[in-house]
Protein backbone atom coordinates (compact mmCIF):
# COMPACT_ATOMS: atom_id res chain seq x y z
CA UNK A 1 0.00 0.00 0.00
CA UNK A 2 1.37 3.76 -1.11
CA UNK A 3 2.50 6.04 1.62
CA UNK A 4 -0.79 9.05 1.51
CA UNK A 5 1.28 12.30 0.43
CA UNK A 6 1.08 15.03 3.31
CA UNK A 7 0.14 12.28 5.47
CA UNK A 8 2.48 11.76 9.19
CA UNK A 9 3.55 8.52 7.68
CA UNK A 10 5.24 10.35 5.06
CA UNK A 11 6.60 13.20 6.89
CA UNK A 12 8.30 10.95 9.48
CA UNK A 13 10.00 8.50 7.15
CA UNK A 14 11.32 11.68 5.42
CA UNK A 15 12.49 12.95 8.94
CA UNK A 16 14.01 9.45 9.40
CA UNK A 17 15.27 8.71 5.21
CA UNK A 18 16.83 12.27 6.36
CA UNK A 19 18.85 11.32 8.92
CA UNK A 20 19.71 8.15 8.43
CA UNK A 21 21.71 9.26 5.20
CA UNK A 22 23.29 12.05 6.88
CA UNK A 23 26.93 10.99 7.35
CA UNK A 24 27.80 13.68 9.77
CA UNK A 25 25.14 12.30 12.08
CA UNK A 26 26.03 8.63 11.84
CA UNK A 27 29.50 9.15 12.42
CA UNK A 28 28.27 11.08 15.72
CA UNK A 29 26.29 8.50 16.71
CA UNK A 30 28.88 5.51 16.23
CA UNK A 31 32.59 6.94 16.52
CA UNK A 32 32.92 7.41 20.11
CA UNK A 33 34.78 10.91 21.01
CA UNK A 34 38.89 11.61 20.13
CA UNK A 35 41.22 10.39 23.30
CA UNK A 36 44.62 8.73 23.01
CA UNK A 37 42.96 5.84 20.93
CA UNK A 38 40.43 6.93 18.96
CA UNK A 39 40.30 9.84 16.23
CA UNK A 40 37.51 12.99 16.32
CA UNK A 41 34.26 11.04 14.75
CA UNK A 42 34.63 13.55 11.49
CA UNK A 43 38.15 13.02 11.29
CA UNK A 44 37.86 11.91 7.52
CA UNK A 45 40.69 9.23 8.06
CA UNK A 46 37.77 7.15 9.60
CA UNK A 47 35.37 5.17 6.97
CA UNK A 48 32.23 6.48 6.12
CA UNK A 49 29.27 4.46 7.54
CA UNK A 50 27.10 5.16 4.39
CA UNK A 51 29.77 2.91 2.16
CA UNK A 52 30.31 0.58 4.90
CA UNK A 53 29.15 -3.11 5.13
CA UNK A 54 27.82 -2.47 8.32
CA UNK A 55 25.39 0.42 7.52
CA UNK A 56 22.52 -0.82 7.71
CA UNK A 57 23.45 -2.72 11.63
CA UNK A 58 24.33 0.77 11.99
CA UNK A 59 21.04 2.46 11.15
CA UNK A 60 18.88 -0.53 13.07
CA UNK A 61 21.24 0.14 16.15
CA UNK A 62 21.13 3.48 16.17
CA UNK A 63 17.86 5.45 14.67
CA UNK A 64 15.02 4.16 15.61
CA UNK A 65 11.17 4.56 14.68
CA UNK A 66 10.13 3.17 18.21
CA UNK A 67 11.03 3.72 21.57
CA UNK A 68 13.12 0.74 22.84
CA UNK A 69 15.10 0.96 26.37
CA UNK A 70 15.24 -2.44 27.59
CA UNK A 71 18.07 -3.49 25.64
CA UNK A 72 20.36 -0.16 26.51
CA UNK A 73 21.60 -1.69 29.61
CA UNK A 74 24.93 -2.50 29.22
CA UNK A 75 25.80 -1.00 26.04
CA UNK A 76 27.94 2.24 25.56
CA UNK A 77 26.10 3.85 22.20
CA UNK A 78 24.52 6.71 21.23
CA UNK A 79 20.74 6.10 19.81
CA UNK A 80 17.60 8.56 17.99
CA UNK A 81 14.15 7.86 18.83
CA UNK A 82 11.75 9.19 15.87
CA UNK A 83 8.02 9.32 16.48
CA UNK A 84 4.80 11.80 16.76
CA UNK A 85 3.45 13.96 19.29
CA UNK A 86 0.71 16.30 20.15
CA UNK A 87 -1.15 17.32 17.04
CA UNK A 88 -3.45 20.61 17.52
CA UNK A 89 -5.74 23.13 15.30
CA UNK A 90 -3.53 25.81 13.81
CA UNK A 91 -5.37 28.41 15.07
CA UNK A 92 -8.62 29.57 13.59
CA UNK A 93 -7.89 27.98 10.23
CA UNK A 94 -10.39 25.04 9.84
CA UNK A 95 -8.02 23.39 7.46
CA UNK A 96 -4.71 23.35 9.23
CA UNK A 97 -2.73 21.40 11.76
CA UNK A 98 0.52 21.98 13.72
CA UNK A 99 1.34 18.36 14.10
CA UNK A 100 5.20 18.05 16.25
CA UNK A 101 7.53 15.37 15.86
CA UNK A 102 9.80 13.84 18.70
CA UNK A 103 13.42 13.16 18.34
CA UNK A 104 14.92 11.01 21.77
CA UNK A 105 18.50 11.22 21.89
CA UNK A 106 20.19 9.18 24.16
CA UNK A 107 23.89 9.52 24.71
CA UNK A 108 25.84 6.93 27.35
CA UNK A 109 28.61 8.73 29.42
CA UNK A 110 31.81 7.65 27.77
CA UNK A 111 30.46 10.06 24.48
CA UNK A 112 30.35 12.96 27.04
CA UNK A 113 33.63 13.84 26.95
CA UNK A 114 33.01 15.77 23.58
CA UNK A 115 29.49 17.13 24.84
CA UNK A 116 27.91 14.67 22.22
CA UNK A 117 24.34 15.25 22.70
CA UNK A 118 24.76 19.17 22.04
CA UNK A 119 26.66 17.76 19.44
CA UNK A 120 23.66 15.97 17.80
CA UNK A 121 21.59 18.65 18.85
CA UNK A 122 23.46 20.71 16.78
CA UNK A 123 23.33 18.62 14.02
CA UNK A 124 19.89 18.14 14.28
CA UNK A 125 18.89 21.48 14.15
CA UNK A 126 20.93 21.89 11.04
CA UNK A 127 19.08 18.87 9.35
CA UNK A 128 15.48 20.08 10.36
CA UNK A 129 14.97 23.18 11.51
CA UNK A 130 14.20 25.62 9.30
CA UNK A 131 14.35 23.36 6.53
CA UNK A 132 11.22 22.19 3.83
CA UNK A 133 10.87 18.15 4.72
CA UNK A 134 8.60 16.13 1.96
CA UNK A 135 5.10 16.05 2.86
CA UNK A 136 5.44 19.06 5.37
CA UNK A 137 3.28 22.45 4.63
CA UNK A 138 6.44 25.14 4.99
CA UNK A 139 9.92 24.36 6.97
CA UNK A 140 9.84 22.15 10.35
CA UNK A 141 10.36 24.66 13.47
CA UNK A 142 12.48 23.97 16.51
CA UNK A 143 10.71 24.26 19.51
CA UNK A 144 12.76 22.64 22.44
CA UNK A 145 15.03 20.49 24.48
CA UNK A 146 14.31 19.16 27.22
CA UNK A 147 16.13 16.49 29.53
CA UNK A 148 14.57 13.37 30.45
CA UNK A 149 14.76 9.95 32.63
CA UNK A 150 16.84 8.11 31.04
CA UNK A 151 18.82 4.07 32.08
CA UNK A 152 21.64 4.36 34.18
CA UNK A 153 24.80 5.83 32.73
CA UNK A 154 23.10 7.49 29.90
CA UNK A 155 21.58 11.15 29.25
CA UNK A 156 18.46 11.64 27.32
CA UNK A 157 17.09 14.47 25.80
CA UNK A 158 13.85 15.22 24.29
CA UNK A 159 14.07 17.03 21.03
CA UNK A 160 10.62 18.47 19.25
CA UNK A 161 10.27 20.14 15.94
CA UNK A 162 6.65 21.58 14.60
CA UNK A 163 5.26 21.32 11.12
CA UNK A 164 2.17 22.33 9.83
CA UNK A 165 -0.10 20.28 7.78
CA UNK A 166 -3.82 19.79 6.41
CA UNK A 167 -6.50 18.60 9.00
CA UNK A 168 -7.56 15.42 8.21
Amino acid sequence: MAIEKGSMREVIGNVYQRLINDEELLRLLWYKPRNSVNKDPLDTSLPNIIDSDDYWDIVNERVLLTNKTDDLEGKELCRLYISSGQRRANGRNDYMATQRIIIDSFVHEVYQGDLRSEWILDRLLQLLALEYVEGSLGKFDYVKSDPANAPSQYQRFVHYFEYNDMRK
